[in-house]
């Protein structure tokens, strides 16, 4: 294996995630036009579209519906509802360079609920907030706290301690991490 030495070589990897997540989003609406697609399926098509992109999960991948959904790390099984969240995690490894590309979705089939809209909303703006604030010398602790602090302020308060995660409700997970050989 060799490292990427190029930014063609991070874009083949980048290429393989937005494949597979157009791939996987177009059959879970078909299936689900026709019966109720499960995570099992999706899963399926992901791997079979990254492959095709030189491309596996070792790690796995996640695509995960329903209320078990707020879990940072919770795989997914069974059917996958009309109205409910459904997150989409694919963490591919380029079978060429080693390395590792992350990218996280969610997405519902048909009509959210007003909560679950909210919600959305409310992460959306934390995260171009978040955006915004990315430059030389910032902390990605600074960038994290003031994820927390928007996300109270908003009344999702990030409450408990955790067991892998630093709260056990709210916004549990960290701002984010490194890529590279290891996926996390």
């Amino acid at each position: 294996m060799s490292y990427p030495k190029t930014p063609s070589d991070v874009q083949a990897i980048q290429q393989s995630v937005a494949a597979a997540e157009a791939a996987m989003t177009a059959v879970v609406k078909y299936l689900a036009s026709n019966m109720t697609p499960t995570s099992e399926q999706a899963k399926t098509v992901l791997d079979e579209v990254l492959t095709s992109h030189n491309c596996h999960s070792p790690e796995s991948r996640i695509v995960a519906s329903g209320i078990k959904t707020h879990e940072p790390h919770y795989m997914g099984e069974g059917a996958i509802s009309k109205g409910e969240p459904i997150v989409i995690d694919i963490y591919p490894q380029s079978k060429e360079t080693g390395f590792f590309a992350d990218m996280t979705r969610t997405v519902c089939l048909g009509e959210p609920a007003s909560e679950l809209q909210a919600i959305y909303n409310a992460v959306t703006q934390v995260h171009k907030q978040c955006v915004a604030q990315l430059q030389p010398g910032v902390s990605c602790d600074a960038i994290h706290q003031s994820a927390v602090d928007q996300f109270n302020s908003l009344g999702y308060q990030s409450t408990g301690v955790g067991s892998e995660f630093k709260f056990s409700e709210g916004f549990v997970h960290s701002i984010g991490h490194g890529l590279g050989r290891d996926v996390h």
